[in-house]
């Protein structure tokens, strides 16, 4: 299991925090969804970026560095 840290926002500032255990980064992604709301998310494992989540929309991956 790995460890992921699901930061919320408001009005563009961290309002609060979550953390999860998950299988990979699909399952996290999952899981952040289901307390997905009204404001944004954004799923980190350690310094790693892993995805950004907005209501109504689906997960944005950071894209592969060049």
């Amino acid at each position: 299991m790995r460890t992921y840290r699901i930061l919320i926002f408001d009005y563009g500032h961290i309002n609060a925090s979550d953390v999860i255990e998950a299988e990979d980064d699909a399952a996290a992604i999952t899981a952040a969804r289901a307390i997905l709301k009204a404001n944004d998310l954004e799923i980190w494992e350690g310094e790693r970026f892993v995805a950004r989540l907005k209501p109504g929309d689906r997960p944005r991956r950071p894209s592969a560095p060049e």
